[in-house]
């Protein structure tokens, strides 16, 4: 259990973005006041985090975040095409266990319906 907890911590201690090296600012406003935001949660957290799958955000965007599920959405799939780029779909949905991209489809699709009605 130790072992397990250290291994998180160096993660929690470690974090990095494939989307912008400065994590000091925020990534749209720059503000230096910031929280490193995990753009995949829940049990998939730590992978998102050794994956690079990380935003700094200050506390108004990372606020967007938890409020706005379109935006993490839209967010969630841009990191599943930065991962299927460089690796497989197949190995994705292994590690992830969703698709995200079908997912916002889906719901984009669900909405136009209820639109539609």
């Amino acid at each position: 259990m130790r072992k397990i907890r250290n291994q998180r911590q160096v993660l929690e201690n470690n974090r990095w973005s494939v989307f912008t090296d400065n994590l000091k600012e925020c990534y749209f406003c720059k503000s230096p006041d910031v929280e490193l935001h995990e753009l995949i949660y829940g049990s998939n957290r730590w992978n998102s985090m050794r994956y690079g799958y990380v935003l700094p955000l200050c506390r108004q965007h990372h606020n967007s975040f938890h409020k706005n599920h379109r935006l993490t959405m839209e967010w969630q799939v841009k990191c599943q095409e930065h991962f299927t780029n460089k690796y497989s779909l197949e190995e994705w949905l292994h590690i992830f266990h969703c698709n995200y991209k079908e997912r916002l489809k889906q719901k984009i699709e669900k909405i136009k319906g209820d639109y539609n009605d």
